[in-house]
């Protein structure tokens, strides 16, 4: 198969397809990063100048969570809490994928073809 995109149009790997659709459909512009910053400067104020850089992250963060709520929903992505809170409190994560069928078969099938 030459063409990617034929192999992720026709893949039974579904899970794995709707996650490539994301990284894959990255946008191009820095207008995103742009919104993000402006977003960020709205919430400081005058009266919010102490605000620790953590608590800053937050605000943002559940800003943002709210936009892009209704587009995981559509594509079916469930989102564990706790990963949520790990990635704003810079934790480290393991990246699992037991018990997904899916993502398994092709994972092993990648590592026998290397």
């Amino acid at each position: 198969m030459k063409d990617p995109t034929q192999f992720w149009r026709y893949s039974v790997l579904t899970r794995l397809r709707t996650c490539a659709k994301i990284i894959f459909s990255a946008p191009i512009s820095s207008a995103a990063v742009e919104r993000l910053f402006s977003q960020a400067g709205n919430l400081l104020s005058k009266m919010r100048k102490r605000m620790s850089p953590a608590v800053m992250k937050k605000l943002v963060y559940t800003r943002y969570q709210k936009k892009y709520i209704t587009i995981i929903k559509k594509l079916g992505i469930v989102i564990d809490p706790k990963e949520v809170a790990m990635v704003i409190n810079n934790e480290p994560m393991s990246l699992s994928f037991e018990g997904d069928s899916d993502i398994e078969e092709f994972m092993n099938d990648s590592l026998h073809n290397i």
